[in-house]
């Protein structure tokens, strides 16, 4: 019984770490012709301790194996010492081979590289007398076969290679070992060759230096020992080159990936590997980052990316030196300045939730040149181009320009380290092409897209909003977008504004407004704020694309703003202020005109002038002489002559100049029978109904039988007096059947009167008294009014008309003022003054005398500019205001020298504001004289008059005669030497 007992023991002990698979024999020759071929093996906790003899594998069968677990492992105890330079095992789990001498001290350890195939040992084990297998991670190991070789019996298993990456001139490839003696690393330039032999290594790695860039080549390894060679591996295929990733402080590295420093997680290959095909992603605030072995220096980044990056540069006790925006993406890029002493490099995103890297590298130098760029922006001005273009981190940029659409280009300048550029060598009027190309130390790269330009002094120049960026938005206090298209002087580019948006721009120091100018669609106005953005004035545009004054200066702004007042939105195309205008009005156009009795009344349409030039001929087309300079848009011409025809024209004035002429106007003025009645130059109305007038007509008075108004579907024509008249007879030019009614203040009908004759005065049968307001109907399907008018007598004294042609003349602390349109029931004449254009004006006198037309201010100040209206008075009330003058006082006048009348002389001719030309026959110093006085006073410094010598025209008991001519009195002048 113990004996059987004893035997029950040691096969349970057995049967728990030997486990014996379906017996059979397998032709497997890697494994045989070892060492341990056929030998059983023991398995224990220890060498020399109990054990169990296995023999499952060693014995060339695959099929059969023995599992180690709880700390046991496999060994064989040769009768004396061996060599051993090569393993082979088949199994499955971690296990490693260890070789002990007699005295059981470990020799060597080595970890089995793969499983099932032959592995030669680093290099070969001598003295070996135990030699064992351990799993070494794990619970356990299961092995199938096992032998060890003093030479190997077989070729190893083949490799595959897991890394190549190119550069330029340059491969790199790594396979995976195989327990080979070497490697053969093979070459081709067709894919599945032939192959030529580069090379035999021991290690598990090539840099082949042999290439040309550009060529795709085909790479193969194949493994090798004493007993032969592998098949070849898988083929790889790379095409070397250089670009803008390799030479730099990062080439072949192995970066660190974690979300700290003193932490890696993992490690990144891809993004050095100049291989934009693969990459790394960042997610979850990791970031990329690698340690130099010693301090570099850093000029240039390069990257390619999706996602919002940045480079951060940190010295050996982790101290952040610098930390860089990449500004675009997979371009050489140079820092603002070197970085120094960097220690570690590291890439992080810095908005969104990941980003992914494809290449990174670092440069001491770059290694290539920038990225091209592109112009941004350009504008033009008078004799300026300025262009801006994106920032491609180059260290610098050159500028160039042609006359012709792509080139050739000539360099305006280098080394440009801003992006933009402003030339001012260009002529206006000529469309020149512009290029930029980014250089670094490297090269310089392409030149960017072309872009044209044609630059001109236009209406938009020279004002306060040149170049500058406008803030939009529905408050001044919340700008939600800018703009710089409405100041670029390109009526091609616009700003659209709704939704209650609007444009503005805040000076740094207030300024003085005096002008606008502005295209745009739509209904705009423009509105002045002060420092406290409380609104100074507003002022709706009157024309679309012209330059126009305002009513009167506006001072001390320090926001202009510009809205839309109607509709749902405006395009705005330019916009500027100025302080003095930088080019003349927009020409107006005469939209009325009539004659009367020795004189013809025109209006014109407001540009937004300053003043306006009345002109006349007696001729088609003219010549035609200046009759006066008003600031209204109106003008009553006294000066005609019955039966004689004129031509008229008017132009739009600034302090910039005078624009072209209006399109020409002609009358004859005439008593004819339809003048001098009750509604001479009266604007009557048109409608249904007394109480509801729907439009009006001026035509029918304006003693012009060619114009004339339609009346139709049951409109009729009407005209109510201020007080009752006694009305005797009547006339009308028509087509038509016609009657006239009156009707007293009750709209109560008085009488009826059909017209009996076409273009005849006709008497009432008797005067029709207390008349409120005359009708005109038709009284069949229709009628053609050319004119109309009443005659007689009543209680209503017509409203004075404004005076006519005020002149200012300036004196010694005085300011003399002449004007004409006096009439028997004007009483007198207010005189107005103020100190700013368009007023305020205050009454400084009543004229009564008897003369009317002409006052003297001697309470001025010498050097201070006023401004004058006048108005007339009768028993009616006020008239509307005259024209607006002019004048600044002056004791002190510019004489010319004295050069008497010897030497090169000219002839100077002036034309004056009131249509006088002056002509003196000066010496050349008097006229450089006056010149220069002219220049001076045109750039706000000097005298407001010169004094010019008549010389011989001296005549009477005088000493001598001077002409004083004023700055603001002249238009014009022409010097002709002889």
């Amino acid at each position: 019984m113990k004996r059987i007992g004893h035997f029950l023991l040691v096969l349970a002990i057995f049967l728990s770490v030997v486990i014996v698979g379906p017996t059979g024999v397998s032709a497997a020759s890697q494994y045989t012709g070892g060492l341990l071929d056929g030998e059983p093996v023991q398995v224990g906790a220890a060498v020399g301790q109990s054990s169990t003899a296995v023999k499952q594998i060693t014995d060339g069968n695959i099929a059969t194996y023995s599992s180690i677990s709880g700390g046991n492992f496999i060994w064989y105890t040769f009768n004396s010492p061996v060599e051993i330079s090569a393993v082979v095992a088949k199994y499955t789990g971690t296990v490693a081979a260890e070789f002990y001498d007699a005295n059981n001290n470990l020799l060597q350890r080595y970890d089995l590289l793969n499983n099932d195939g032959i592995q030669t040992l680093p290099a070969t084990v001598k003295g070996v007398s135990t030699v064992a297998l351990k799993y070494t991670a794990g619970a356990s190991a299961t092995i199938y076969e096992w032998n060890v070789f003093t030479t190997p019996p077989v070729a190893p298993l083949p490799t595959t290679i897991s890394w190549i990456q190119s550069g330029d001139k340059t491969v790199k490839l790594e396979w995976a070992a195989t327990g080979a003696e070497s490697y053969n690393v093979k070459r081709a330039t067709s894919p599945g060759g032939p192959f030529i032999l580069l090379k035999n290594v021991k290690e598990t790695s090539y840099t082949d230096s042999t290439v040309t860039n550009g060529t795709t080549y085909y790479y193969v390894v194949s493994a090798v020992n004493k007993a032969g060679e592998s098949v070849n591996s898988p083929e790889k295929s790379i095409k070397p080159d250089a670009t803008r990733y390799t030479g730099g402080l990062l080439d072949w590295l192995t970066l660190q990936v974690g979300q700290s420093i003193f932490n890696p997680t993992s490690t990144s290959r891809v993004m050095t590997d100049n291989n934009i095909g693969t990459y790394t992603s960042l997610s979850g605030g990791n970031f990329v980052w690698y340690t130099f072995s010693s301090p570099v220096d850093i000029s240039s980044v390069a990257a390619k990316y999706t996602g919002t990056i940045a480079v951060e540069f940190y010295d050996a006790n982790n101290n952040l030196l610098q930390k860089y925006d990449l500004l675009n993406n997979d371009g050489i890029q140079a820092l603002p300045t070197t970085v120094k002493g960097v220690s570690t490099v590291a890439l992080k995103y810095t908005a969104g939730a990941s980003a992914t890297i494809y290449e990174w590298n670092v440069f001491t130098t770059p290694s290539a040149a920038p990225l091209p760029t592109t112009i941004s922006w350009i504008q033009s001005g008078d004799k300026t181009v300025k262009l801006e273009w994106a920032a491609t981190g180059a260290e610098s940029y050159n500028v160039k320009r042609a006359t012709s659409p792509g080139g050739p280009y000539i360099l305006l300048t280098n080394n440009v380290k801003e992006t933009s550029y402003t030339d001012t060598s260009v002529s206006n009027g000529t469309t020149y092409y512009y290029v930029v190309s980014a250089v670094n130390r490297a090269g310089e790269s392409a030149n960017s897209p072309e872009k044209g330009i044609k630059p001109d002094a236009t209406k938009y120049t020279g004002g306060l909003l040149d170049w500058l960026t406008l803030q939009v938005g529905q408050s001044i206090f919340n700008p939600t977008s800018t703009s710089r298209a409405m100041t670029d002087n390109n009526t091609g580019t616009y700003t659209s504004i709704s939704g209650g948006n609007f444009v503005w721009y805040t000076f740094s120091s207030p300024v003085d407004i005096s002008t606008v100018a502005a295209k745009y669609t739509g209904t705009v106005a423009i509105e002045f704020y002060d420092a406290n953005n409380i609104l100074l004035q507003k002022y709706e545009l009157l024309s679309n694309d012209g330059v126009q004054a305002l009513p009167a200066p506006v001072q001390g702004v320090s926001t202009v703003a510009l809205k839309y007042t109607a509709g749902s939105s405006a395009t705005i195309y330019e916009w500027n202020v100025f302080t003095a205008p930088s080019a003349a009005p927009l020409p107006t156009t005469i939209n009325w005109i009539q004659s009367g009795d020795k004189i013809v009344k025109l209006e014109w349409g407001a540009t937004g002038a300053e003043s306006y030039n009345v002109k006349r001929a007696i001729s088609p087309g003219g010549t035609y002489i200046l009759l006066t300079n008003v600031k209204g848009t109106s003008f009553a011409d006294t000066t005609v002559t019955n039966g004689t025809t004129y031509y008229y024209v008017v132009s739009a004035v600034n302090r910039a100049g005078e624009s072209a002429n209006s399109p020409e106007k002609s009358i004859k003025p005439d008593a004819t029978s339809y003048t001098g009645g009750l509604l001479d130059w009266l604007n009557l109305q048109v409608g249904q109904s007394i109480s509801n007038p729907t439009s009006t007509s001026r035509e029918m008075t304006d003693n012009n039988i060619t114009t004339y108004t339609d009346i139709s579907g049951g409109n009729f024509i009407w005209y109510t007096f201020a007080s009752p008249m006694e009305i005797s007879a009547v006339i009308v030019k028509n087509t038509g059947t016609l009657a006239v009614e009156f009707f007293d203040a009750n709209n109560n009908l008085l009488q009826r009167y059909a017209l009996l004759n076409n273009d005849e005065i006709q008497t009432l049968p008797t005067p029709v008294k207390g008349v409120s307001t005359v009708a005109l109907k038709y009284t069949g399907s229709s009628a053609r009014v050319y004119e109309w008018n009443v005659f007689g007598k009543g209680g209503e004294i017509p409203s004075p008309e404004e005076p006519l042609n005020l002149t200012a003349t300036a004196g010694n602390k005085k300011v003399n003022l002449t004007w004409s349109g006096a009439s028997k029931d004007v009483t007198g004449f207010n005189v107005k003054r103020s100190t700013v254009s368009g007023g305020p004006y205050d009454v400084i006198n009543t004229v009564t005398s008897a003369t009317y037309s002409t006052y003297t201010d001697n309470n001025v100040i010498n050097g201070t500019t006023y401004y004058y209206i006048v108005t007339a008075i009768t028993a009616a009330g006020e008239s509307g205001s005259s024209n607006e003058v002019s004048a600044t006082p002056q004791g002190d006048v510019v004489n010319p020298p004295d050069p008497g009348q010897e030497g090169e002389r000219a002839l100077l001719r002036l034309i004056l504001i009131n249509g006088i030309e002056k002509e003196y026959d000066l010496s050349m110093t008097e006229v450089n004289a006056f010149i220069n006085w002219y220049e001076e006073r045109a750039n706000g410094s000097g005298s407001a008059m010169f004094a010019i010598d008549k010389h011989d025209n001296n005549k009477g008991p005088f000493v001598n005669r001077k002409d004083y001519v004023f700055f603001d009195k002249i238009i014009t002048f022409e010097v002709n030497a002889y």
